[in-house]
């Protein structure tokens, strides 16, 4: 079982940053909690976001949008 089920913001903001998407922690937290992004979700509990992201559907996010376009 060595896969992990969901990425902290932070893991997933490494991955955003890593693709060149300038973003950090919170934005990812207030953009998942507003429902912006389709690899993720978040609650408010205890006045806290808490959120989950997932990987495979954060990395076919950043394949379709932040990925360059192939060159036929």
């Amino acid at each position: 079982m060595g896969r992990t089920a969901t990425l902290t913001a932070a893991e997933a903001v490494e991955r955003l940053r890593a693709a060149g998407m300038k973003i950090n922690p919170a934005t990812l937290r207030a953009a998942l909690l507003a429902g912006a992004f389709p690899f993720g979700t978040a609650v408010v509990a205890n006045k806290e976001v808490v959120c989950w992201v997932f990987p495979r559907k954060l990395d076919a996010w950043i394949k379709e949008n932040l990925a360059p376009e192939e060159e036929a």
